[in-house]
């Protein structure tokens, strides 16, 4: 009885530790983190942060974590590769790229285009392989994206920053 019930725990755990890994979780907090967008300082509260798009305006101007992180090593340590979505309360929706890490307060995000389709995020040594769909140059905004795009961006480890 006592080999079942221990069998039976270990089994349990095993399955609450595939459930994590298939969960996406992260060893970085994301969730909280401080990204540089377009010279602004966007401190994230639970993956999102909301303010005023001006002064006195009812309008938001919305930054949130788009689709699930991605858990990595840069320089062996973690990180987490994210999409993040900023709506600056107009027709557009930006679609950005950036790192959470531990040991960086803050990190700098990439700009990959307005109304696209991100798709993926891959390490590759002390870079990352983002990958998403956009509109040809002479597509309406309003046209599904459809041509495969994909970018590499290098991380400095003593600035903190994502570079083409």
């Amino acid at each position: 009885m006592r080999k079942q019930l221990t069998a039976a725990a270990i089994a349990t755990c095993l399955a609450l530790v595939a459930v994590g890994a298939l969960a996406g979780t992260v060893d970085v907090d994301y969730r909280n983190a401080t990204f540089r967008i377009d010279n602004e300082d966007v401190k994230l509260s639970n993956v999102e942060r909301a303010v005023h798009a001006a002064p006195g305006s009812a309008t938001q101007h919305v930054t949130r974590v788009f689709g699930k992180p991605v858990d990595g090593r840069l320089d062996s340590k973690p990180a987490a590769a994210i999409f993040l979505a900023d709506e600056p309360g107009g027709s557009g929706i930006f679609s950005y790229v950036a790192l959470a890490l531990s040991d960086c307060s803050k990190t700098n995000a990439v700009l990959l285009g307005d109304r696209i389709m991100p798709r993926s995020i891959v390490f590759h040594g002390r870079s990352i392989v983002v990958t998403y769909l956009d509109r040809k140059p002479d597509e309406p905004m309003a046209a599904t994206p459809k041509v495969k795009k994909s970018v590499t961006l290098g991380f400095g480890s003593k600035t903190c920053q994502l570079a083409k």
